[in-house]
């Protein structure tokens, strides 16, 4: 248990620099596409796609597996990750809710959770298929990046540009245990979680760098049947307990 507390503190020690939240940032920033909203995720999915082919970072993560994972040290699996992944979702659209000051309107938060998650499955998916790496127990040949860590990520970055430090910290920290047990459970290496992190934080950049085209699009509908009284919009949450996966159902009349 000291090792996966261990990690679990490295991890957050490796969490990017713009997890930092400046008070002083102006809402239309966090549309702009910079230089800098691309150095953490990149160097995050960098340095997990060392761990899949060079040897002595192959060496490195068999270590931290044989160090951490619960089959080795001795143990019983603790299947938590499953469900705290989606804590900062939760944060993402329900701090509004509850009064908690927020950078966007629920409706704009609402669009770019569900763009930074479209980006983040299509993604995540696109590399596993390809790369096919097997996991850890040998279950499936899937494993890397971790969707997991990836999902939890993307809400965690959410949480930190919309209402700040302290929030952003909390939501940042649930996802790193949610990684950390990722290993222990022995269902991902340690680099899954790298790369996982990198491409749920920039998914979450995606979904607000899109965010003024999807107004954009949304007000030019609007404009269009301005004298029509039968426009409707409709947003149903879904979840599979089946697979463990959740997402949303949108549907529009015009």
């Amino acid at each position: 248990m000291k090792r996966l507390v261990t990690l679990c503190l490295l991890l957050l020690g490796l969490l990017p620099a713009n997890a930092q939240y400046s008070g002083e940032a102006v809402q239309d920033e966090t549309a702009r596409v910079t230089v800098a909203k691309f150095i953490a995720p990149v160097t995050l999915i960098t340095i997990g796609s060392l761990g899949v082919g060079v040897p002595f970072m192959v060496k490195g993560r068999e270590w931290v597996r044989d160090n951490v994972g619960y089959c080795y040290v001795g143990g019983r699996p603790f299947k938590a990750d499953d469900y705290i992944q989606f804590l900062p979702l939760a944060m993402d659209l329900g701090l509004g809710a509850i009064g908690v000051k927020a950078r966007h309107t629920f409706k704009d938060r609402f669009l770019v959770s569900a763009t930074a998650y479209a980006s983040m499955a299509i993604m995540v998916n696109a590399v596993k298929y390809s790369v096919c790496e097997m996991r850890p127990d040998n279950s499936s040949a899937n494993s890397f990046p971790s969707g997991h860590t990836a999902t939890a990520f993307t809400a965690a970055e959410i949480v930190r540009v919309e209402y700040g430090p302290w929030w952003g910290l909390g939501a940042y920290a649930i996802s790193v245990a949610t990684a950390c047990l990722r290993v222990y459970n022995n269902r991902h290496w340690v680099n899954d979680l790298l790369a996982g992190a990198g491409f749920g934080i920039l998914s979450a950049h995606i979904g607000y760098w899109l965010l003024p085209l999807e107004n954009r699009a949304i007000d030019a509908i609007r404009s269009r049947h301005a004298s029509r009284k039968d426009i409707g919009f409709l947003a149903l949450p879904m979840a599979d307990p089946f697979t463990r996966s959740a997402g949303l159902s949108i549907a529009m009349s015009f």
